[in-house]
């Protein structure tokens, strides 16, 4: 327990060493961070928005090329030269 009250008591001591910006100052930073913040997003989404539109158009386009299907001959069995299995003769039942 004495431990603990040692740390807040140095956490309050250090707090204390802050020098924090006045009113003016704070109201100033605000507007900008807030103001980076919707820049970046606009022309994050700005780019989202240009990517999926592009993607669209990119795979929505139809190909002048026609693709020609080769399909297999079938394949002709001739039972006559099937081969078989002898059956063993000499099965007790």
């Amino acid at each position: 327990m004495h431990k603990i009250l040692t740390y807040l008591s140095e956490v309050k001591t250090e707090l204390k060493n802050i020098s924090w910006p006045n009113k003016d100052t704070l109201i100033q930073l605000t507007v900008v961070v807030i103001f980076i913040s919707v820049a970046i997003s606009a022309i994050l989404g700005g780019a989202d928005y240009l990517l999926t539109r592009s993607f669209a158009f990119i795979t929505s386009t139809k190909s002048n090329q026609v693709q020609q299907i080769i399909e297999p001959e079938p394949i002709q069995i001739n039972p006559s030269i099937m081969p078989t299995i002898p059956l063993p003769t000499n099965v007790k039942k």
